[in-house]
């Protein structure tokens, strides 16, 4: 939903669809058993897509579940 994976790459494993957003750092953990991510946080603990001034997510219309 977000939009960092395109249709053609949706037929290829979750693992490796997750191995790449990982080493990309837009998430930091796959939970393969429950099929769930967890989005990167920055150093402070933010979401990664949380805008740091409006304190407002920035993929609010396309965040994940």
């Amino acid at each position: 939903r977000i939009g960092v994976v395109d249709e053609f790459e949706l037929e290829e494993p979750i693992k490796s669809i997750a191995k790449r957003l990982e080493k990309q750092r837009v998430i930091q953990h796959f939970n393969f058993k429950n099929s769930l991510f967890t989005l990167a946080q920055r150093a402070n603990g933010d979401c990664l897509y949380l805008d740091a001034q409006t304190r407002r997510c920035t993929i609010y219309e396309r965040r994940p579940n």
